[in-house]
């Protein structure tokens, strides 16, 4: 496809608080002041606003996104608005609320914005080495006494443990089921827990500041890059079996002339085209590479599968645990969901 030449560009981009502290007064202006024009400037310039989950921090993902987004601004001959949340749950909010166009998401929070916010996905992330996947993984420090997940619930009570976002895949759900659901222990019966980003996790067990944390194999792998003093001071003790990369979503309410513009310019980045220069292409391979990914693939709701056996696990657990509700209702709910989990391993097989 070629490129347009119009006013495509990248006109800011903003970070997203849930909580804006007195001291960012400043900000919340100015942020205020965005929300309250975007509309228009949607209107008077066909601008597309792509969310940004905050899985790490707003140096990381802007060096990771910007330039991207530039290329898409170019191709589709629109400009690109790329929004940055702290938390995942705001972008979901934000696409329902028609704020947001496109966004890059978790598999958790995709659920909630196929189910919620009327979007679909249409493409995942796929690895350096072609895989359309990920881990989750346990990390501690080198001088860490833990070297399996095995120590560290022997010594548990001891323990300072680092959680992901609580809606984050890798970070929270997948770990939750497979070290503590399946081992038959709560992160309630941990010395203590936390929940915060992949990066903040990477430095805090570098730093010590916590025993050990949860993170994804990519973000390590992009950490090791970013901090690379703090490279050798991590290892990991526990790797899950491998998650659905993070899909690309849109609203079903985006102009349907404009979708299969942006699938052809995901399907096609990094790759070879009739109208890309040599030099275009090496570009947007750099760009990838800089994220640890080859490219895009085609991909649906479909993916979404293992990970709803996974949160319908985890209620499964929260339900038999819960003492409080009238016994009938209970024993009702643990078989609903039962039946559901065996209905979707049924379907997935």
């Amino acid at each position: 496809m070629a490129n347009v030449t119009a006013d495509s560009r990248i006109t800011s981009i903003v970070y997203c608080h849930k909580n804006v502290k007195n001291k960012d007064v400043g900000f919340r202006f100015l942020f205020l002041l965005f929300l309250l024009f975007f509309p228009l400037l949607t209107r008077a310039d066909g601008a597309i606003c792509f969310g940004i989950q905050g899985a790490a921090t707003r140096a990381t993902l802007e060096s990771i996104w910007k330039p991207l987004l530039a290329d898409m601004a170019k191709t589709i001959g629109r400009p690109v608005e790329a929004a940055l949340f702290e938390d995942y749950a705001t972008t979901v909010s934000s696409i329902k609320k028609g704020e947001v166009q496109l966004a890059w998401l978790g598999n958790k929070n995709a659920i909630e914005a196929v189910d919620h916010a009327d979007a679909e996905i249409f493409a995942q992330i796929v690895g350096t080495r072609g895989i359309p996947g990920y881990y989750s993984l346990l990390i501690t420090h080198r001088d860490s006494p833990y070297e399996n997940f095995g120590d560290v619930i022997a010594d548990k009570r001891n323990v300072l443990f680092g959680l992901g976002d609580k809606h984050s895949t890798s970070g929270t759900t997948v770990p939750l089921y497979f070290l503590f659901a399946q081992n038959n222990i709560s992160q309630y019966d941990l010395g203590g827990f936390r929940h915060a980003n992949h990066e903040d996790n990477y430095l805090e067990v570098a730093d010590k500041t916590v025993d050990v944390a949860t993170i994804s194999s990519v973000m390590l792998q992009r950490f090791k890059e970013r901090h690379p003093t703090k490279a050798d001071l991590v290892r990991v003790i526990w790797a899950s079996p491998l998650i659905p990369s993070d899909p690309l979503i849109w609203s079903r309410s985006l102009d349907p002339s404009l979708k299969p513009v942006i699938r052809d310019f995901f399907m096609s980045y990094g790759k070879p085209g009739r109208e890309k220069t040599h030099r275009q292409i090496e570009q947007e391979r750099q760009r990838l590479a800089k994220s640890r990914w080859s490219g895009f693939k085609p991909s649906s709701n479909k993916q979404l599968e293992y990970v709803r056996i996974l949160y319908l696990f985890g209620e499964l657990e929260a339900v038999k645990a819960n003492r409080n509700m009238d016994e009938t209702a209970r024993q009702q709910r643990i078989a609903e969901l039962e039946n559901k989990i065996r209905a979707m391993e049924t379907g997935r097989r």
